[in-house]
């Protein structure tokens, strides 16, 4: 299969099933907590932790990688090092609600705690999958 042309495709469709994959676990939980008491479901913020891999996931892929590596146009309001310090907080972020949801897991290892950890697994790897799997060259076509 020629892969030229279509990197971009396959790595944008692969990452928006994670991500959506993720979300379906999700809302099975918060389906599941609805069922529950309301005290119940408040006094568990295990949801925080996939609210925190999104905010990740947007955070990491709002930045283009050569604007991480290379000299590039120092324009807008961060500037190029802002950009790297968006970049560093949001892996450090998808990694921090890996870390918790996994801590979760490890609690009790029931039904719900497994649906989110696999959910913000999807979701970072969505977050790897979208920013590293992509090619980020300019096409030009000359007429």
């Amino acid at each position: 299969m020629d892969w030229n042309g279509k990197r971009n495709s396959v790595a944008s469709i692969l990452a928006g099933i994670f991500f959506f994959l993720g979300w379906c676990f999700f809302i099975d939980v918060a389906i599941f907590d609805l069922s529950q008491s309301l005290t119940q479901v408040t006094q568990n913020p295990f949801h925080l932790c996939g609210i925190i891999g999104t905010l990740s996931m947007i955070m990491i892929n709002s930045v283009k990688l050569n604007q991480i590596r290379g000299p590039s146009v120092s324009r807008g309001c961060l500037g190029k090092d802002g950009q790297k310090i968006v970049f560093i907080l949001g892996i450090i972020l998808g990694f921090c609600g890996l870390i918790a949801s996994a801590f979760v897991f490890k609690t009790g290892a029931n039904n719900q705690n497994i649906k989110l950890f696999l959910h913000n697994l999807l979701i970072w790897c969505a977050s790897l999958c979208f920013r590293f799997g992509r090619s980020e060259e300019v096409y030009y076509h000359e007429d």
